[in-house]
């Protein structure tokens, strides 16, 4: 098995790149003048089995003068391990590099494992992992692996992007072949790159991204000449190695941030999170040269963002699940240990976790109290009870946006506060409803006097303070949109899913008015 490992490169300034404002007084970021040198320094440290690394290399202004000094760390390599240096011209930006080295090389590797310079290797044997992967994914040999795949299959009727990849593509020669003789592309699919339009395809605003965002849209066409060629997308993110998820760190430059930029991780969820740890970069078999070195990952895990945390609380009956539902569809988590529950009051389910229930229980057990008995304002808890909570946190929870739903919560607030603190940010969303279809609804539903039931929303009222965002559920249920901005923009966090037809209003029941 032969594997070329395609690095392209460009020194040059980027009419829409991240190069051009980088400044060299970033201490966590690798400065542009070093970016080819980490990657290979990098590729240089770990065991792979790699045929031939070939380094694109296309015609520019040469902005960075030592960008290409890169023979004292060629000679680190093996001698049996060719490294070859080849001018081209930047036409597709990276991907029409990639293509450009299979051009040169065509069936003299089975694979092409392409890259840029800014992301690099990171996991001995990285290639073999790529190849098991490959050949599970795609049994006839012929399909595009990557690291993160986005976009949709529905994008022509549901709008979006095609798709696309993120990161990395490992590729069969066979699969490149097929792409080669497709007669779409004459001969020369790396021509086509620039000439994807609604011609070819009515379903997506080519021009418009074009116009936008060239180097967007060459990541485009270059995944769609693949679809269009009838070649499958896959990423590894789904697989373990070492019994670990495999992971994907992404890099987002925005000279904003002190760091210069901010780190993504995705996993199986594809849904990304700003909290990562070490484990986390370990697991990722490719990563930004902005994790290189051991000084680079430690900057950038001790300046990571704190996890957020939603808890979400209020009066029972009071929408907290439908919210919590949609919250789930836009990415937040509710842990290993999902509740199954659905009957009659709830049929599509609770969207809450059984062990922090059952702790939230014993809370309310150790102030003699329960949920709909509650004789004492102030409850109390201890600092056993504080360091239990956040062993439970740390044991449901690997991502960094932790959904906890239950109005048990409602009185434990300042205990939720002492758990987060330094270690989370905690948002507060506090549901209610109507008194009298909350009543109503509360005491058909679990059976109790209507009195107690108001007993327990004036109670639990109490417990709303400025620190907590109101929702309210008929807004949830008619104003769906505007309450996932008003989450957004207090949580500080994108909510772009639109969940309003996750509200079905056969459930909204004990109505007052419509």
């Amino acid at each position: 098995m032969k594997i070329n490992y395609v690095i392209s490169t460009y020194n040059g300034s980027f009419p829409y790149g991240k190069r051009d404002y980088v400044t060299e007084d970033k201490q966590s970021f690798v400065s542009p003048n070093e970016v080819l040198k980490s990657h290979l320094t990098k590729l240089s440290e770990i065991k792979h089995n790699l045929s031939q690394i070939t380094i694109m290399k296309p015609h520019s202004d040469n902005v960075f003068k030592d960008y290409y000094n890169i023979d004292d760390i060629i000679n680190k390599f093996p001698k049996d391990l060719k490294i070859e240096i080849k001018e081209c011209q930047n036409f597709g930006y990276s991907v029409g590099q990639f293509l450009k080295a299979y051009e040169i090389y065509k069936n003299n590797f089975d694979y092409y494992c392409f890259i840029e310079d800014d992301y690099c290797a990171n996991m001995d044997n990285f290639d073999l992992i790529f190849k098991r992967i490959y050949q599970e994914d795609f049994s006839n040999n012929i399909g595009l692996l990557c690291s993160v795949i986005e976009g949709s299959k529905d994008y022509k009727t549901k709008g979006g992007y095609p798709i696309h990849f993120e990161g990395m593509v490992f590729v069969s020669t066979k699969t490149l072949e097929k792409l080669y003789s497709d007669p779409q592309w004459g001969g020369n699919p790396r021509l086509m790159l620039d000439n994807i339009n609604s011609s070819i395809d009515n379903g997506f605003n080519w021009e418009q991204q074009r116009n936008s965002y060239m180097g967007g849209y060459y990541q485009l066409t270059f995944s769609h000449l693949f679809t269009l060629s009838g070649v499958d997308h896959s990423h590894y993110l789904k697989r373990l190695n070492n019994r670990k998820e495999l992971e994907f760190p992404y890099w987002s430059d925005d000279h904003r941030y002190p760091l210069g930029g901010y780190l993504k991780f995705y996993d199986s969820s594809t849904i990304s999170r700003n909290n990562f740890t070490q484990e986390d970069i370990s697991s990722s078999p490719i990563i930004p040269i902005q994790l290189s070195n051991d000084d680079l990952k430690t900057s950038h895990l001790n300046n990571q963002p704190l996890p957020k945390i939603i808890f979400l609380i209020g009066m029972h009956r009071c929408g907290t699940s439908l919210l919590s539902n949609c919250l789930v569809e836009n990415g937040w988590d509710i842990g290993k240990t999902k509740n199954q529950d659905r009957n009659w009051q709830n049929p599509n389910g609770y969207f809450e976790n059984d062990l922090f229930t059952d702790f939230h229980n014993k809370l309310l057990e150790y102030n003699g109290c329960s949920w709909n008995y509650l004789p004492k304002d102030n409850l109390e808890y201890t600092k056993s009870h504080v360091e239990e909570y956040r062993k439970l946190l740390s044991k449901e929870f690997h991502k960094g946006k932790i959904l906890i739903k239950d109005p048990r919560l409602t009185f434990f607030q300042n205990f939720l506060k002492e758990v987060c603190d330094g270690l989370y940010q905690p948002y507060f969303i506090f549901c209610s409803r109507d008194k009298k279809e909350c009543c109503n609804s509360l005491t058909l539903a679990q059976g109790i006097p209507y009195k107690i039931s108001e007993v327990l929303y004036d109670k639990t009222h109490q417990y709303f303070n400025n620190e907590c965002l109101p929702i309210n559920h008929r807004d949830v249920i008619y104003n769906n949109t505007q309450v996932m901005n008003i989450i957004s923009s207090f949580c500080q966090i994108n909510l772009n899913l639109d969940t309003s037809g996750i509200v079905d209003l056969n459930l909204y029941r004990n109505r007052i008015f419509s």
